[in-house]
């Protein structure tokens, strides 16, 4: 079978885990490993599998060895896991809230001669 030229698609990474292990935003890594936020945003989102060079690069921003980068710690996917449900109580409470102040609002009722009300109520 003739090659095509194209290149193999590269094994994805673990990059969130890792990056919410050392308490660093999209945007501090980016920084430290001389990448792109794009690139960051793409690899975290498993659109693109990285390059070696690319791991390199993370894995010492990270403080880590790059073969580290292919698996999730225990503990930190635990904490993911914890901190998203709680991302999602707490958004479900805001709802809630939101959702009862609504009920408690009075209602508008139009004055006469409020431009808003349209045609005049009383003269």
């Amino acid at each position: 079978m003739a090659s095509t030229g194209k290149s193999r698609k590269q094994p994805l990474i673990h990059l969130r885990p890792w990056r919410f292990l050392r308490a660093f935003s999209s945007a501090e890594l980016a920084a430290a490993s001389g990448l792109t936020l794009t690139t960051i945003s793409k690899i975290e989102n498993r659109h693109n599998g990285p390059s070696p060079v690319t791991v390199r690069k993370l894995a010492a921003a990270l403080g880590c060895m790059p073969s580290q980068l292919y698996i999730v710690p225990a503990d930190v996917a635990e904490a993911m896991r914890d901190a998203d449900e709680l991302r999602k109580a707490e958004e479900a409470a805001r709802r809630e809230s939101m959702r009862a102040l609504a009920l408690m609002r009075p209602k508008r009722y139009p004055l006469a001669g409020d431009p808003l009300a349209g045609p005049k109520l009383c003269t």
